[in-house]
């Protein structure tokens, strides 16, 4: 189901911003109203914000991992496996990262440690390039309709 699948990736894509290492399916609910799909509901993030996660060290570090059954530190999606990503939402975390960064610095303080709110930029920077580079490719990876 496109709704399905668009929130999906989106929410892989803000776990990659939040440093969220725990993602898999029993840790997302669908929502669904009136038998109509919705969107996806993230829930367990208790393994969010850290400060080490670095999605291109993770990435280069547990490819092949998940292909030969063992082990992955990082469950869920890398930016690089993702078929499917939403062009307004990539296009949304690309400003954010170019001009709102210290609106995220204030949403996140008092909330956790100054690292782990530098770490969370760091991440939003680097999955911004990211998103661009496949942008400016015209990538079939991005998506702007979605059926």
């Amino acid at each position: 189901h496109p709704v399905f699948r668009r929130s999906v990736s989106n929410l892989y894509l803000f776990d990659v911003i939040a440093g969220q290492v725990d993602r898999h399916g029993g840790n997302y609910i669908v929502v669904i109203e009136n038998g109509v799909i919705k969107g996806v509901k993230g829930i367990d993030n208790d393994m969010a914000f850290g400060k080490d996660y670095d999605f291109d060290r993770f990435d280069a570090e547990n490819e092949g991992m998940k292909d030969r059954g063992e082990f992955s530190f990082v469950a869920g999606k890398m930016p690089s496996e993702l078929n499917e990503i939403d062009r307004d939402f990539a296009l949304k975390i690309i400003d954010l990262a170019r001009t709102k960064q210290d609106a995220v610095r204030g949403a996140l303080a008092g909330l956790i440690k100054d690292n782990e709110i530098a770490a969370t930029i760091t991440r939003l920077v680097k999955l911004a390039n990211f998103l661009q580079q496949l942008i400016d490719t015209n990538s079939g990876v991005i998506k702007a309709r979605w059926q």
